[in-house]
């Protein structure tokens, strides 16, 4: 700090004021940079000091197995592998978590098929009733924020929370092989049934697609006109592209692409909230045009014998 004196002369006298003035010297670049430093640290310690393992030991860190790295508990979910995973934390990190079930997702192809195989490799339980749940939750977690929301964190989340509430009774959170029939939804449990949706939808599916597929296509019938094979084969389109924008959304792809060839292909095929009203109060018209048109030129209508045109 310096002082700093200044002659001021007043109109014709020979007073002079002095004034002092203070000033401070700006703080060096390196100094300002440790300070926040040694506050990064400070935080850290405190966040490190607060968590402890169920032996009573104080944890400041845990290492990911697979990512090969050292960080924050938090950045870990709570494990019920007791003979493992003494911390009380698993000791494979969120991010790892839902690595492994995307990489699983993408070879299978088939989001239980998937969650299965990841259950295997982390040890945990198998619930199928959750899915359902988690795919909404990651859903409605996607819409309102930027970031997806992992699945496997709101599969373990959910399975967590309802059986602290006593919606569920687990009696392990750990892997044990499920029962063949939790593959098979209710609606498929009949074989005729099954074979049936297969014919109409094709091969390819696993049971839980064929489920989608099969409930768009019953809200379509509910709110259009569906009844000539030009307007099912329409519909089934839609459908397998809404399937197809489910599993991006899933899997955290953008959807923007996905959504505009399905409203293209609403909007040329006469699926208009108008027209679903028109459909609802008996006034619908025959109004799919020349899609339709070309659809029956290419696969003719059956006609009865001796009437060929």
């Amino acid at each position: 700090m310096e002082d700093e004196t200044v002659n001021i002369i007043t109109d014709g006298s020979d007073t002079e004021i002095e004034e002092t003035q203070s000033t401070v010297e700006e703080p060096a670049v390196e100094e300002v940079e440790e300070k926040q430093v040694k506050k990064k640290l400070k935080l850290k310690k405190n966040w490190r000091t607060k968590f402890v393992s169920p032996s009573g030991i104080q944890i400041s860190e845990i290492y990911c197995r697979r990512c090969v790295q050292y960080k924050n508990p938090k950045e870990f979910m709570k494990s019920y592998d007791t003979a493992l995973d003494k911390s009380g934390m698993m000791s494979v990190c969120r991010t790892c978590c839902e690595e492994i079930y995307q990489d699983n997702l993408r070879s299978e192809r088939d989001i239980q098929r998937a969650l299965l195989k990841t259950c295997r490799t982390l040890n945990w339980v198998y619930y199928s009733p959750a899915i359902d749940t988690a795919i909404e939750r990651v859903k409605s977690k996607t819409k309102s924020s930027d970031s997806p929301m992992p699945f496997t964190s709101a599969y373990w989340n959910i399975l967590v929370l309802t059986n602290n509430l006593k919606f569920t009774d687990l009696p392990s959170f750990t892997f044990t092989e499920p029962a063949k029939e939790d593959f098979i939804p209710k609606e498929l449990m009949d074989e005729s049934i099954q074979q049936e949706i297969i014919d109409f939808w094709g091969e390819g599916f696993d049971t839980r697609e064929y489920r989608e597929l099969q409930k768009h296509y019953l809200e379509f019938k509910r709110d259009y006109k569906v009844e000539v094979k030009g307007e099912i084969f329409l519909v089934q389109q839609i459908c397998y592209k809404i399937l197809e924008l489910d599993k991006a959304r899933i899997r955290g792809d953008s959807t923007d692409g996905l959504l505009k060839e399905i409203q293209t292909m609403m909007k040329n095929s006469a699926l208009t909230p108008a027209m679903a009203n028109m459909a609802n109060s008996g006034k619908a018209l025959d109004t799919w045009g020349v899609r339709i048109a070309t659809i029956q030129k290419e696969e003719p209508a059956e006609w009865l014998e001796g009437e060929e045109p």
